[in-house]
């Protein structure tokens, strides 16, 4: 990498959602403001806290200038992410959950990367702890190289919000759902599709931390329904594309109405079996399936799939007996 070609003046923007993280913020913002690269503005935005998450993070504002303190009626993650994004002035932008911190060169090894190899964006991986030093390594994809892999062992890695940086004009408008969870599994894809070039690296750039109360260490709930809506958005995004004249899009809209049957499918059967007592959802989710299969490209299929989806109008419990058989 050729360092004197990079200009550190470019301000990158770094949301943080918050709330009632009274013990995790601290160290949060403390690892931002300990940032190698230090043209940042951190936009900590207290979705109305009950803690005293909101007062820790108007003390460390006092402390430094370059924190940006918005406190608003709680409204949840993507509200507060998209609030973030409205007011955030950096050329590009960085998410960091309030629970967890960053490594020292965060920012500037992905802004290196992207400055470097003009990139819209990077992608670092995530652990409790770094597992290297020294410059980091990378490698150079398009995006729909990595949408290829997107069910697989990177998925979290490559959905997550947190562990990116993206320059501005790649989010322009697009905004996270409100009022849903799995919101990054409606948005990043579209990031991701939309990049010409994304640098990646295994470096572990980004401390995620496995919180107790946090929203995915929560046990199964109705409210997990909601990621069945980010399958649905991947596949309308898709054929809008398609529509659109894009070529390479029919392949992931077919993947994206296998996986967004099978994950009907799967729930329906979550759902017997870990809240029997829901009879009408998983009546609800049965009737789901039905319509989105009619709705499907079934002359698409290849026709073994074709042969599946049509038994499991029938036979909604076969998927999940099928997944059991394997393991």
């Amino acid at each position: 990498m050729n360092n004197e070609k990079i200009k550190n003046d470019k301000l990158i923007s770094v949301v943080v959602p918050v709330y009632n993280v009274k013990d995790y913020i601290e160290a949060c913002l403390s690892s931002l403001i300990s940032q190698s690269y230090k043209n940042i503005e951190v936009i900590a935005v207290d979705d109305g806290s009950t803690d005293k998450s909101g007062e820790i993070c108007d003390e460390f504002a006092k402390k430094d200038e370059r924190i940006k303190v918005l406190h608003r009626k709680n409204g949840g993650l993507s509200a507060a992410r998209n609030s973030g994004i409205d007011i955030a002035k950096g050329e590009y932008i960085a998410f960091v959950d309030s629970d967890d911190t960053v490594g020292p060169d965060f920012i500037k090894s992905m802004f290196d990367i992207c400055e470097t190899e003009n990139c819209s964006m990077a992608v670092c991986a995530y652990g409790e702890k770094d597992n290297g030093e020294g410059e980091v390594s990378f490698r150079i994809f398009k995006g729909k190289e990595l949408l290829y892999g997107f069910y697989g062992k990177d998925h979290i890695k490559l959905t997550a919000a947190w562990n990116k940086l993206y320059k501005r004009e790649l989010i322009a408008d697009v905004r996270y759902p409100e009022g849903r969870i799995h919101e990054d599994e409606a948005t990043t894809f579209r990031f991701i599709y939309c990049s010409e070039r994304i640098a990646v690296t295994d470096r572990v750039l980004y401390h995620y931390t496995n919180r107790p109360g946090s929203i995915m260490k929560s046990g199964f709930n109705k409210k997990r329904l909601q990621i069945l809506d980010a399958f649905k958005d991947r596949r309308d995004f898709y054929k809008e594309r398609m529509k659109a004249g894009d070529k390479e899009a029919e392949r992931f809209f077919i993947r994206e109405e296998y996986c967004y049957l099978s994950e009907i499918l799967r729930l329906y059967s979550k759902v017997k079996k870990e809240l029997p007592e829901e009879k009408k959802l998983a009546g609800k989710l049965r009737r789901r399936y039905i319509r989105e299969y009619l709705y499907s490209s079934r002359n698409k299929w290849e026709m073994k799939r074709r042969v599946f989806y049509f038994v499991s109008l029938f036979l909604p419990g076969l998927y999940s007996s099928m997944k059991e058989k394997r393991k």
